[in-house]
């Protein structure tokens, strides 16, 4: 494959860890890698110890959390490489390992949110464009499983499950008045 035939693969959270050795292996496989990454000197650091080891790999600045960087990071894609064959959506936090979801600070698990599910939404839905411009694209979108457990968790505690109860359709409905029969 020459080099105007390669495909691009895009890798978000890529300069270290999963993210760094699923942009390896890309390259390895012939496949030009766009290490994405919020913070520069680590993605370009990250970007120079690929090209150290011969593979065809390049920095692009994106923070997933921000559609200004998204958006930026998509034009500079378009404007660099014309194409985008492959998103890697591995970008992801885990801040709070101790509380349980119940207790979990909104903050917190807002941001966790923004950064899991709403920024490879985002992401995706920004690239999904360029990839139809060249005809093809693959999107794979990575996941630990203690995320899919929180999901599993979070998804449970808003239908009001308790550890013996039976799924229920819908949480029970109190009149206004039942506040006061019942307690607060």
């Amino acid at each position: 494959m020459t080099t105007a035939e390669k495909r691009t693969a895009l890798v978000t959270g890529a300069n270290r860890g999963i993210g760094l050795a699923i942009a390896r292996q890309l390259a390895q496989r012939d496949i030009k890698v766009l290490i994405g990454a919020r913070d520069q000197d680590k993605g370009i650091a990250a970007c120079k110890q690929l090209q150290s080891e011969g593979l065809d790999a390049y920095f692009i600045l994106i923070d997933v959390t921000r559609a200004i960087s998204i958006e930026a990071a998509i034009g500079k894609i378009k404007d660099d490489f014309r194409c985008l064959d492959i998103l890697v959506n591995n970008a992801g936090i885990m801040i709070d390992t101790q509380s349980g979801i119940l207790e979990l600070d909104r903050t917190v698990f807002h941001n966790t949110l923004t950064t899991n599910v709403f920024g490879p939404l985002l992401l995706a839905q920004a690239c999904i464009p360029l990839m139809k411009t060249n005809g093809y694209g693959r999107i794979v979108n990575m996941a630990s499983i203690l995320g899919l457990i929180l999901l599993a968790l979070t998804w449970l505690a808003l239908r009001g499950m308790g550890s013996n109860d039976k799924p229920r359709r819908h949480l029970p409905r109190r009149s206004p008045d039942d506040h006061h029969a019942h307690g607060p």
